[in-house]
């Protein structure tokens, strides 16, 4: 459907990517108010940037939060077995 209403758009036509060759950003007009094209394109270049970094092995920080989320869920299937465990032979005994 075609509307009657004019939208600027930044595009990006080096992504940096494999599997995308360009990128389109619909530019907020209520915030862009005064800002200049140099700018827009700088920001969406740095939106761009950043979602690639995403994909990249992960950081110290991150693999020590998988780290200590591992060992928390370990240690929370060790107390529901012993917990299972304790109710079987409590079970038994009475």
């Amino acid at each position: 459907m075609v509307k009657g209403v004019t939208r600027r758009v930044v595009e990006i036509k080096e992504t940096g990517s494999d599997y995308f060759e360009r990128a389109i950003f619909f530019i907020n007009i209520d915030g862009s108010r005064g800002t200049n094209e140099n700018t827009l394109s700088q920001e969406a270049r740095r939106i761009i940037d950043n979602l690639s970094h995403e994909d990249t092995p992960c950081s110290e920080d991150k693999m020590q939060r998988i780290k200590k989320r591992a060992i928390s869920v370990l240690k929370l299937l060790i107390s529901a077995g012993v917990g299972v465990f304790a109710t079987l032979i409590f079970t038994q005994v009475f």
